[in-house]
């Protein structure tokens, strides 16, 4: 694993960022769980390196307090990903210190709940952070086109009120490869837990806790979840985004040879509905206190909209940038 300090050092030679700008986690109280963070995206991003052209390159956390991370692409060549001190925050009270989701679901779910090697807010945590990192890694894929212009990709943007298709379908393409990497977690989890006892209510069950808990996330790059729009702001909505994702990380389990061999099939429709309503759910039990529920209502009068325009977003056909899934595919295909 690469030393922190020589991220610092490539991250200020990228000429994108100074020695103060860069949060050292090094001695700090949380300095275990930046570590860990730290070591997961490191190993890889060295992984990932190996197969696509994204080197050299840096992994940081910056000091700012806002929610938000960065994928970069410096004039000289140099690729990053600056995850804020601000959203890692985020995920740790919101979600990792959040014993009232331990015990809510311990009351909903008694028997999935003794089968968990660790409480699912330690869960919810690992997964929202980990495709915080998959989402800014498929960015760094999609800046793999060659441009002699630096630039950079923020899941919340000073000024979020211009719109953009183009950047919509940016965003949608890197939640659904990150999707794609969440899904695989969850997968080799369920495996190790479950084992040989796995059936379709312990899967689902696992599902609908741990996006709900990836909903949560999303929702805080979001000032006002009730103002549902389509082709509005620089990202989609989060419930587009969450929809999105939901039905890939289901569609991918779907696939999976272990859920197979175990007649285990999912219904996408039936059980993304059901993360929503969970979430809902716990809205209303003050778990979460965001206020998706009131968004959830407009979204079924528009359904028919938002579908239609999440099909636009799919169709990658932007000229500037690769397209991250296409760009992983092919390594399998060569």
């Amino acid at each position: 694993m690469i030393d922190y300090e020589i991220e610092i050092q490539t991250a200020i030679k990228s000429n994108s960022y100074k020695y103060s700008d860069i949060f050292d986690f090094r001695g700090t109280p949380n300095e275990t769980l930046f570590s860990q963070f730290y070591g997961f995206c490191r190993e890889n991003l060295e992984i990932q390196s190996g197969k696509i052209k994204i080197t050299p390159n840096f992994f940081i956390f910056s000091n700012e307090f806002s929610v938000n991370a960065t994928a970069i692409k410096t004039k000289n060549g140099i690729y990053g990903i600056k995850i804020n001190l601000g959203l890692f925050a985020y995920c740790i009270n919101n979600i990792l210190n959040n014993s009232e989701l331990d015990n809510y679901i311990k009351n909903e779910f008694q028997s999935l709940f003794n089968l968990l090697d660790n409480p699912p807010s330690g869960l919810s945590f690992q997964i929202a952070t980990q495709f915080t990192y998959y989402h800014e890694l498929g960015h760094l894929m999609q800046l793999t086109k060659p441009l002699d212009k630096a630039l950079a990709l923020e899941e919340r943007p000073l000024d979020n009120s211009t719109y953009n298709i183009e950047n919509h379908k940016l965003e949608i393409n890197a939640d659904t490869y990150a999707s794609i990497a969440i899904a695989s977690h969850i997968q080799q989890y369920a495996e190790n837990i479950f084992g040989k006892d796995i059936d379709n209510l312990k899967i689902e069950s696992l599902i609908k806790i741990l996006l709900s808990s990836l909903l949560n996330y999303i929702a805080s790059f979001s000032d006002d979840l009730s103002n549902v729009y389509l082709d509005e702001k620089s990202h989609p909505h989060p419930f587009i985004r969450m929809f999105s994702i939901g039905l890939n990380v289901i569609h991918y389990l779907n696939q999976s040879p272990f859920l197979l061999e175990k007649n285990i099939k999912l219904n996408a429709n039936q059980l993304n509905k059901d993360v929503f309503d969970f979430y809902e759910q716990l809205e209303k039990n003050n778990i979460y206190t965001t206020n998706f529920g009131t968004a959830l209502d407009i979204v079924f009068d528009i359904r028919e909209d938002i579908i239609k325009y999440l099909g636009e977003l799919i169709d990658f056909n932007l000229i500037n940038y690769n397209n991250a899934l296409e760009l992983w595919n092919k390594q399998f295909e060569d």
